[in-house]
């Protein structure tokens, strides 16, 4: 019995048993709502898909991720990593029409005339 009281009180002291305890039901809440979240994501891409027949842009799926992870509780970390990235798809799509009004024409010939 005095066996069984010192290993309970030492359990009552140890503060890392209720954390290690909080720590797997806050992982358990996550990983769950890690899994749902990019479920949903295909989901609403999918249904944009079908309504609207045409592919999304890449801005509107940028601003659909950033929205994912806001959801998340992630929304500075995203743009801390994919700014730079985001940032370069977005400006090569508004350069891409760019060069067709800079004026130089196109000369298309055969290579050997014969």
């Amino acid at each position: 019995m005095a066996v069984a009281s010192r290993e309970s009180a030492a359990s009552r002291d140890d503060p890392g048993e209720g954390t290690a305890r909080r720590g797997a039901a806050t992982s358990g809440r996550l990983g769950t709502v890690a899994f749902v979240a990019p479920l949903l994501y295909v989901a609403v891409v999918g249904a944009w898909l079908v309504y609207t027949r045409n592919w999304p842009t890449s801005d509107e799926i940028a601003l659909s991720l950033f929205a994912l992870a806001v959801a998340t509780g992630r929304g500075f970390g995203f743009l801390r990593d994919w700014s730079p990235f985001i940032l370069l798809v977005l400006a090569y799509e508004a350069l891409r029409g760019f060069a067709d009004n800079l004026g130089a024409r196109v000369h298309v010939e055969f290579p050997v005339h014969a």
